[in-house]
């Protein structure tokens, strides 16, 4: 549980007394969402080696291809839709935090 606690509070930038006061149930679920985004950042890192690989061959084995894929690449860049920003996970539990503290939203389910 301290484990969760602390790398939840490091993940987030918030202090650990703060993630343990926090229902136990979202501090799971942002454990998870934390270990999902190292997960993609490390399989991104990984592709953009294999990319990088693959463009070292193509200079050294076929510079012609390299710089048509290199021209292609600068028109899809000019005439291509803008990157979105991804959502801020901080900025997320900061608008949880203050649900929870005027009391608008509660992590537990009715009892009826």
């Amino acid at each position: 549980m301290g484990f969760v606690l602390v790398a939840v509070a490091r993940g987030t930038g918030r202090a650990v007394r703060r993630v343990a006061r926090e229902p136990y149930e979202l501090t799971l679920w942002t454990y998870l969402r934390l270990g999902e985004l190292d997960r993609l950042d490390h399989v991104a890192r990984r592709l953009e080696r294999f990319d990088l690989a693959a463009l070292v061959r193509l200079a050294v084995m076929e510079p012609k291809v390299l710089a048509d894929a290199e021209q292609a690449f600068r028109r899809e860049l000019e005439d291509g839709p803008r990157p979105t920003r991804a959502p801020d996970l901080a900025a997320r539990l900061r608008e949880y935090d203050e649900l929870l503290r005027r009391g608008t939203w509660s992590s537990r389910k009715p009892v009826h």
